[in-house]
């Protein structure tokens, strides 16, 4: 007997539909040709699409690659310029609608035909194979085709997995297991679960259909599924099994899950779920009307829990808000907590089926599980995380969850998010960036490893480069001051460092600087650094081995766990600080220190609030007691579970009930903080740094802008301000909108007549030439939305409570291209040739070009940049004046077989294909400036579309909004259009027809 999951032909056949070119790292890896439910595009619509994959260890540009469907045309579909980065995933709609923008979801010119077809992507030299399919198999609904993860076989596969990596293809065929489920979804103590399915045959008939049930770790029972419309599968015979599970085989709480199987005829098996890297069952709890809570319940399931409770882990089950999860992985987590009675637990979830960890946001693969056995308020951490949050900084979800383990009560845990790729997207960041880990090395950024052998971990990618990580060290370490200002400048996000900092001012952790830690490295955006929070538990009074409440413990000039400098060890935060330690060599630089010390006092004015605030408006006691009301029953019963740490490093602190232990985290934390903070470090005290509230008064002048950067990089444009203001001023939140749209980072902080140069790509910037760039000690933040176009504009500004504070306006620097170079026609989808000619139609598409100046126009340098692929070299003559048109052709000789090129003036050749359907035409200058950006619609003028007529401009010298509507255009007046001729009056059209070699032939 062969088991499959749903469908697939031989597997020699399959090993030989497809060819991957071993020698390069970019390959078609997953298709779909029948997409009715699995994903839909920007449009809303379910089109077709394949997915291409980097295996490589280098970003891959796609620029000039090419997918096809027609082994006669080899540049069907062009791609834009666009990088798949290592290890990383593209998805391309096979749709039909030709959409090429880079950045945006990329569509094909084409559709894949479920019959099965060629199908090959080539590389740019347009003659290399980097994958190609002979002819995929036949296709069906919603199951993609495409590369097994390890076997390299090309099959089948039942959960397609568009954008990540495959699972494991199945050679054999089988009937077609759809549609799977069960009613009702929580079922009650005396409810019967009702389980159907829809069997599809594929290449045989249905021979029988079975459910497999079983409830928490018992025996299997194997229960026949009919198509007899008696078993709630609506009507006999329409392809819907069902099955009944009896109520009297669970108790409320217990675990209920089930699979299906289906044999053909010809003896093939197919089964749902797969129970390959997947879920080996489908599966409900039945309802258990005694638990009462009004925060998240996790009903977690494992057969051996004493296995979760260590490192290797296990196998176990999870419910949550009527969602099953199968065998996902559960371990152990923590440097010191895993050590403990009450353990804190991590849980992986297959692939293929993430985690709904927070509504609206994308699914996650993994969650912490945190014990909060050593806080008796069960809540310093979720307050830490909060108060990130409030303050701009990068922070976790998180939550309290009721965990029961196999039907009972376990543990009231705290569920955090992972900060894995899902997180950093949702932070708004690149996650091809560079994450590390310090996790518990003691190292403070300054070395690599320390004498241990204990090291940073990257995360990601999974490459082991750790240079980037070296170079930061090295900096970090460097005796001279001026090359780690230097650094500082150009490769740390000084308002995300300062602003993650003065946060922790209220937040007060012991444990943020040694370790616990996340580093960032912004690779491919900024080339900057960033830190991240990780492991709350010591926070808001508590340390390590404490046994009272520390709030004001300042050390030696404020380097203590209370003070302003609290981890004034670590090599970065040392440098905001403008302090030094230990073998930290010192940089007398005061500007971060005073933009720390700003940042300190707009926080805690959002959050602490002043010691005098009215205690009915005080945020943190409000927030402490919606908290306690929420979790005080089940705090309670885990402290009666699971009782208190026995003394030790972790915990000294009394043994205080949840009431206490608020009143105490409110009392002698919250309310001695405010006086240390506000009264105790105000600058009119010997030390003190932190200055009185920010007055409403601020200046943020424009200074300059350069929306035409000399080098012809866009990238590399900027607006710059200066702080005009008599203080430090904290411009956080204020925004730039209108021409670019731009939010000023939480810590952006400006000292007096400091200047800020915010710029479209902050890599670019600092590559710049000529000043202002890099190795200038600026403070540079990017990267902006829109741009700074040469044709004017104007950059309002406005300030973080939404006032407006001024505007900047830029003036025109136009080009005489930008002015007078027009598209004038477009051919883009020619009538077919006749019946022998070596030419395909689309090989005579051209598109023409006029200058409406008055004088020659010298176009050298211009370039389409979106729709066909041309440049314009040194060699080009200038377009004559008053109207002259110069044509590029798709094929000079089929081009020539149809027109008569004797009088006009064909500049060149392009690369590409003019869609049929409407395509995006872009013109650049030679600077990057956009000349014409517009897309046309075949819908406009059916006779355009394949019908002989070809798309002309009704007015050249129009404004250039017109281009993007159809009342801009006009079918041509003559078969065959135009070209390298401005449309004549009517009476001079049939000596042009004569000219062009056409025969006369109006459109009717």
């Amino acid at each position: 007997m062969r088991i499959s999951t749903f469908l697939l032909l031989s597997c020699c056949s399959l090993v030989l539909t497809a060819r991957h070119n071993a020698a390069g790292d970019v390959r078609i890896n997953e298709l779909m040709p029948v997409n009715e439910t699995t994903i839909a595009d920007e449009d809303g619509e379910y089109a077709d699409w394949i997915e291409l994959h980097n295996s490589g260890t280098a970003s891959v540009s796609l620029a000039g690659w090419a997918l096809t469907d027609d082994k006669g045309d080899r540049a069907q579909w062009i791609f834009p310029a666009t990088n798949i980065p290592p290890g990383g995933y593209m998805l391309i709609f096979a749709s039909d609608k030709n959409r090429r923008t880079p950045g945006e979801p990329l569509h094909l010119n084409f559709k894949l035909s479920a019959e099965g077809e060629y199908l090959a992507l080539i590389k740019q030299d347009g003659h290399t194979f980097a994958s190609e399919f002979d002819r995929y198999p036949m296709q069906f609904p919603d199951i993609s085709y495409g590369y097994g993860a390890t076997t390299g076989i090309v099959g089948y596969f039942a959960v397609p997995t568009p954008g990540a990596p495959n699972g494991v293809c199945t050679p054999d065929a089988g009937p077609r297991i759809r549609l799977t489920g069960h009613r009702p979804l929580v079922p009650a103590d005396n409810d019967p679960l009702t389980v159907t399915t829809r069997i599809e045959a594929t290449q045989h008939l249905v021979s029988n259909v079975v459910l497999h049930y079983r409830v928490m770790y018992g025996s299997e029972t194997a229960v026949p599924m009919l198509d007899n419309g008696s078993q709630d599968d609506g009507v006999a015979g329409n392809g819907i099994f069902g099955a009944v599970i009896p109520a009297a085989a669970s108790s409320p709480g217990q675990m209920v899950r089930y699979y299906i199987t289906s044999l053909d005829t010809a003896g093939n098996l197919s089964r749902w779920p797969m129970a390959e890297d997947t879920a080996e069952y489908l599966g409900t709890v039945v309802h258990d009307p005694t638990i009462i809570t009004n925060i998240p319940v996790y009903h977690w399931f494992v057969q051996n829990p004493s296995a979760a409770d260590t490192w290797d882990g296990t196998r176990c089950s999870l419910f949550y808000d009527g969602e099953f999860f199968d065998n996902v992985y559960v371990r152990i987590k923590g440097h010191s907590s895993s050590t403990q009675t009450k353990k804190p637990h991590e849980i992986a979830f297959n692939k293929n089926h993430p985690f709904p960890f927070m509504p609206g946001q994308e699914r996650v693969d993994e969650v912490n599980f945190n014990s909060l056995y050593n806080d008796q308020s069960y809540m310093r951490e979720i307050l830490a995380w909060e108060t990130l949050r409030d303050a701009g900084a990068e922070y976790a979800h998180c939550y309290h969850v009721q965990m029961r383990q196999n039907g009972q009560f376990h543990s009231l845990v705290l569920a955090v998010e992972q900060f894995d790729g899902a997180w950093l997207r949702r932070m708004g960041l690149d996650d091809a960036g560079r994450l590390f880990k310090n996790a518990d090395n003691q190292l403070w950024l300054r070395a690599l490893t320390n004498e241990y052998g204990q090291t940073y971990q990257l995360k990601r990618p999974d490459d082991g480069n750790v240079q980037p990580l070296a170079d930061l060290v090295k900096h970090l370490m460097n005796n001279n001051a001026a090359l780690k200002q230097q650094y500082a400048f150009d490769h740390i996000n000084a308002p995300q460092v300062i602003n993650y900092l003065a946060a922790h001012m209220i937040i007060q952790d012991m444990d943020f600087a040694h370790k616990n830690h996340y580093l960032f490295y912004d690779t491919y955006n900024t080339r900057e650094w960033r830190v991240f929070a990780w492991d709350k538990d010591l926070t808001f009074g508590h340390s390590w081995g404490g046994s009272t409440i520390i709030v004001t413990q300042d050390g030696t000039d404020g380097t203590g766990l209370s003070g302003p400098y609290n981890g004034h060890f670590n090599t970065l935060y040392g440098i905001v600080y403008n302090m030094y330690g230990w073998d930290i060599p010192y940089m007398n630089f005061p500007d971060f220190r005073q933009m720390y010390a700003r940042r300190i006092r707009s926080v805690i004015d959002q959050l602490l609030q002043p010691p005098d605030t009215p205690v009915g408006q005080l945020k943190y006691e409000a927030r402490i007691e919606q908290l306690r009301q929420m979790i005080k029953p089940l705090a309670e019963m885990d402290r009666a579970k699971w009782g208190f740490p026995p003394p030790g490093g972790y915990f000294n602190y009394p043994h205080l009930t949840i009431d206490q232990a608020c009143t105490e985290l409110t009392n002698a934390y919250f309310a001695a903080r405010r006086k240390h903070l506000y009264v105790t470090h105000n600058v009119s005290k010997p030390g003190g740094i932190i200055p009185d509230s920010q007055p409403g008064n601020g200046t943020l002048v424009f200074v300059d802008s350069d929306p035409v950067p000399a080098s012809g990089n866009q990238g590399e444009e900027y607006i710059s301000f200066r702080n005009a203001s008599p203080f430090t001023f904290d411009i956080s939140g204020w925004r730039l909108t209108n021409a670019i749209i731009h939010t000023f980072a939480p810590g952006t902080v400006l000292p007096t007549n400091y200047m800020i140069y915010v710029t479209k790509n902050a890599i670019a910037f600092r590559d710049r030439a000529e000043g202002p760039t890099g190795g200038e000690h600026l403070l540079v933040q990017g990267n902006y939305k829109g741009r700074l176009s040469a044709w004017g504009g104007q950059v309002d500004l406005y300030d973080a409570q939404n006032n407006y504070r001024g505007s900047h306006y830029f003036s025109p620097r136009i080009s005489p291209m930008m002015r007078f170079l027009h598209v004038s026609e477009i051919m883009y989808h020619p009538p077919k040739p006749p019946a022998g000619s070596p030419y395909q139609d689309e090989d005579f598409e051209f598109i023409e070009l006029c200058n409406i100046y008055t004088s020659p126009l010298n176009i050298t340098g211009a370039y389409f940049s979106a729709g066909i692929t041309f440049a314009f070299g040194p060699d080009t003559k200038p377009i004559p004046p008053n109207g002259a048109c110069i044509v590029l052709v798709k094929n000079l000789d089929a081009f020539a077989s149809r027109y008569d090129t004797n009088h006009m003036v064909i500049a060149g050749t392009f690369s590409g294909k003019l869609s049929n359907s409407g395509d995006l035409i872009e013109t650049m200058d030679p600077r990057n400036e956009p000349i014409q950006s517009f897309r046309y619609d075949a819908s406009w003028y059916p006779e355009t579309d394949g019908g002989g007529f070809s798309l002309e401009s009704s007015d050249v010298r129009g404004p250039l909004t017109n281009w993007a509507i159809k009342a801009g255009w006009q079918a041509s007046e003559l078969y065959g259009g135009t070209p390298g001729h401005v449309t004549p009056e009517p009476a001079l059209l049939a000596a042009l027809a004569l000219v062009l070699g056409l025969g006369w032939r109006r459109r009717a």
